[in-house]
């Protein structure tokens, strides 16, 4: 058995599940953005979209861009609590990254 190999299937996964979270200023207004959280089915994160708006109190919704690849909106500054929304959902915090931060 070569350890070695057992490290490059682990950094497989991580990049698979990498879930990238930033936000970005408009004038006054800020908008938060997550890509990456593609390993879930679309009508369980339509329920998880409609429960964070309705804990937070803004509005968000779901872009799919031109590769398939899924994007979520969200109107003001709420990386800290998606964040936190997405460690009580189960997913693990070493596969969240914060871009710009």
């Amino acid at each position: 058995m070569n350890p070695f190999e057992k490290e490059e299937e682990t950094v497989t996964l991580q990049k698979e599940n990498n879930i990238t979270i930033w936000s970005e200023n408009r004038g006054r207004k800020t908008n938060t953005y997550i890509t990456g959280w593609n390993n879930i089915d679309a009508n369980e994160l339509k329920e998880y979209l409609k429960e964070f708006k309705q804990s937070n109190g803004c509005n968000g919704s779901i872009k799919i861009e031109e590769d398939t690849t899924i994007k979520l909106h969200f109107q003001g500054d709420k990386v800290n609590d998606f964040i936190e929304f997405m460690l009580s959902k189960g997913i693990d915090k070493d596969s969240i990254t914060l871009k710009g931060r």
